[in-house]
């Protein structure tokens, strides 16, 4: 039989799909190794990701121009593709102009600032050329490009944006990051929540 979808990203040239059981594939352009398949060959097929562990169960995939944010359940933070100006977290070693000279990340690799046990990660979205995190304590992060008033300077690994948002706050964290959505279901400014309260 097939997979059963629980959601999907899309990207410029590449998408992500996470099945109900937690499994990551990918398919659709590779030339930086946005698909995570530890090679930088195009699919036209979904081929599925291996995350660190076998046994990470994917929450959340989110599909910048060449480069991919990969959330797992115990919120945990991978990023793969592209190296440029920073926009995989992973710090740099690159020059002025923001190239990286390791290249390019075939396989989704930790972003060490989150983890289940240090900022562990509620909901990431993908740009161009930078990145929003928003962890399940409120805090929101930045990396990436710094131009045109994304974020300013050029940050190689993420940075705390705001200052910490309380559960009063957080609903706002939400809605100034746009591209994030709404809260998670167990967030307290979750509308379903409030409903299975009421209830």
């Amino acid at each position: 039989g097939g997979v059963s979808v629980a959601s999907v990203a899309c990207g410029a040239e590449h998408s992500c799909v996470i099945s109900t059981e937690g499994a990551l594939f990918s398919f659709g352009a590779n030339k930086r190794g946005q698909l995570g398949i530890g090679s930088i060959e195009n699919s036209a097929i979904p081929q599925r990701v291996v995350v660190l562990r076998k046994e990470n169960t994917i929450r959340l995939a989110s599909c910048g121009t060449q480069h991919t944010l990969i959330v797992t359940d115990e919120g945990g933070l991978y990023s793969c593709g592209a190296q440029d100006q920073g926009v995989l977290g992973q710090g740099s070693r690159g020059d002025a102009d923001g190239v990286d000279l390791r290249g390019d990340c075939l396989k989704p690799t930790l972003v060490q600032n989150f983890g289940p046990t240090k900022n562990p990660v509620a909901l990431a979205s993908a740009g161009g050329a930078h990145n929003l995190v928003l962890t399940r304590a409120g805090q929101l992060f930045s990396f990436g490009a710094g131009s045109w008033g994304r974020d300013n300077p050029l940050w190689l690994s993420p940075q705390t944006m705001l200052a910490r948002c309380g559960t009063r706050y957080a609903g706002r964290c939400y809605g100034s990051a746009r591209q994030l959505g709404a809260p998670p279901p167990w967030h307290p400014q979750s509308r379903l929540r409030r409903r299975r309260r009421r209830a």
